[in-house]
């Protein structure tokens, strides 16, 4: 799987772990693309969907990617830094 190694190559210094393969579905909004999944919306980035966010102390982040798979399937991956 090509994209598998670029995800090791971008997430090289990032704690990551794939979660499990879930369905989604591309939807836009205000000229905007997103994926999905549960009634919740994931920002399209690059050739991967993601939401993020800080911290209680603010120095560090963490999300989730999802990333396509065929037949609207996408991998779901947790990271933290």
């Amino acid at each position: 799987m090509k994209f598998m190694q670029k995800l090791i190559e971008d997430m090289n210094d990032i704690g990551w772990m794939i979660e499990k393969i879930v369905d989604g579905k591309k939807v836009v909004k205000n000229d905007d693309n997103y994926l999905e999944i549960d009634g919740e919306l994931y920002d399209e980035q690059d050739d991967f969907y993601i939401k993020q966010w800080t911290d209680s102390c603010g120095d560090g982040y963490y999300g989730v990617i999802f990333y396509p798979l065929e037949n609207n399937k996408y991998l779901k991956i947790n990271y933290s830094c």
